[in-house]
């Protein structure tokens, strides 16, 4: 798309939007309605012209303004013409409770393709921020209506369905901030024209009983709403603001902790700042707001450990592993052994080690190439695993240079298992051996010197053999 396109839409809809700040009634009853059908163009000429995907995420907003247009219909047919309708009210609010369904269903499916998977911590964070802000919602435009008397069952429901709807909403616009996906210009603006419809709502519920006051800050808020949606809509970057990014949603940022701190403390100051200016507080909402904060962060504390602990043991795991072969690496080798020695001296059970070198290993990586030589070393680790005893552990030792930690294994098992990976060892090739058995008082040091020295005559007497070592390093 053009980049005039997008901007004159900006120019000619910040100019309509001060012309509403400054009209007569009848000129911003004509400019809203302008701006409502321009984005509801804009959203169409959008679609059509970048196909975004997916699809159905923007049908179903577009689905969700268009509602809310009806209901503005239904508004000024009310005001104007049959102010005296009892139907027109209520086909009013239904109509607009079920625009918020098309905006957050739209929502939705736009976060689940932003999504690369499951996020809680995310989740938790905007309900956190959500149970903050829905506080003073609550104080602002719901208590106010309980407060009526005298007021149907079916007109209480209708008034209080709004903001609680507002506050789905929110939850899903701060979700859809704080979880994975590309962020562009396109999604900012989309946020911004969401988070103007929010305070839209409630400057008409704050204002509810002050006729045009109240119609004209909404008005002026929605107008605003509907000049950032069509901007969005319109803009570039919109085919790609469904798509995943590379960027990790699930990190822990300063910003995010300063954030999370600061709703936390939101219900609390809400506490002390009634009692100071009104010397009286309303103990129930923000009493239960605490709470059902404290219990949110506590979750949200028991997801960071759970993830910390997750992540120190694969670090653990990667520590003690060949990033090569997938076997135990030389760190690992020393722990297991002077384990093993330590249980074999307690239980008088025999052990044995041996060390595998692959024969000519230099000359094939001359020939064969470097990345040949290492899928000869993973084809060997891979092949020997599988047919190992159960108890019996691969290490790499390094380089070309394989241990074998053989736990009540006699020199018969031994060589046993040690011809077995004779046959499993691929691409034709072979390997020397050195096998050693644990000494009465040896320690692990003499115990591999001795495996090594049996290892090195399998090399001096023509390499593709094993070598049994002497019963001492001495020796």
């Amino acid at each position: 798309m053009n980049p005039w396109v997008w901007r004159l839409y900006v120019c000619v809809g910040v100019v309509l939007t001060a012309l509403f700040w400054i009209g007569d009634p009848v000129t911003q009853a004509v400019i809203y309605g302008v701006l409502g059908t321009a984005v509801s163009v804009a959203m169409l000429m959008g679609r059509w012209l970048q196909r975004p995907q997916p699809a159905a995420a923007w049908w179903l907003v577009w689905a969700g303004i268009q509602t809310s247009l009806t209901g503005d219909v239904v508004l000024g047919l009310r005001t104007w013409a049959f102010p005296a309708s009892t139907v027109l009210p209520v086909v009013e609010n239904v109509l607009y409770l079920f625009s918020y369904v098309g905006l957050a269903a739209g929502q939705v499916v736009l976060i689940r393709s932003r999504s690369a998977g499951r996020d809680g911590g995310a989740l938790i964070d905007a309900a956190i921020v959500t149970c903050a802000l829905a506080l003073p919602l609550w104080l602002v435009a719901v208590a106010p209506v309980l407060a009526q008397p005298d007021q149907s069952s079916a007109a209480l429901v209708l008034r209080l369905a709004i903001p609680l709807a507002d506050v789905v909403l929110l939850v899903l616009l701060l979700r859809l901030l704080t979880g994975g996906g590309t962020r562009n210009a396109s999604l900012y603006l989309f946020l911004a024209a969401m988070c103007g419809w929010l305070a839209g709502d409630v400057i008409n519920a704050a204002l509810s009983d002050h006729g045009h006051v109240q119609s004209y800050w909404g008005g002026a808020l929605y107008c605003l709403c509907y000049v950032l949606l069509g901007t969005a809509v319109l803009h570039p970057s919109m085919a790609q603001i469904a798509a995943p990014s590379d960027r990790d949603g699930r990190r822990f940022t300063v910003r995010r902790l300063v954030l999370l701190a600061g709703m936390s403390l939101l219900a609390p100051g809400l506490l002390l700042g009634q009692q100071l200016v009104r010397g009286h507080v309303d103990a129930v909402p923000i009493g239960v707001a605490c709470m059902v904060l404290f219990l949110l962060v506590v979750a949200r504390m028991a997801g960071l450990i759970r993830q910390v602990e997750r992540q120190a043991e694969r670090l653990s795991e990667l520590a003690a592993k060949d990033a090569l072969t997938g076997v135990g690496n030389r760190r690992s080798w020393d722990a297991a052994l002077d384990t093993a020695v330590a249980a074999a001296d307690r239980s008088g059970q025999p052990l044995a080690v041996a060390l595998l070198d692959l024969d000519h290993f230099k000359r094939y990586n001359d020939t064969y190439g470097h990345q040949a030589g290492d899928q000869l070393l993973k084809g060997a680790a891979a092949g020997w695993l599988n047919v190992l005893r159960r108890d019996d552990v691969l290490y790499r030792y390094g380089g070309e240079e394989f241990a074998l930690l053989l736990a009540g294994a006699t020199w018969a098992d031994a060589r046993s298992v040690v011809d077995r990976l004779r046959e499993a060892t691929p691409a034709g090739q072979t390997f020397s051996a050195g096998i050693a058995h644990l000494a009465p008082a040896e320690t692990p040091q003499e115990l591999v010197a001795r495996a090594d020295l049996a290892l090195y005559r399998a090399k001096e007497n023509g390499r593709a053999r094993t070598e049994y070592a002497p019963s001492s390093v001495a020796a």
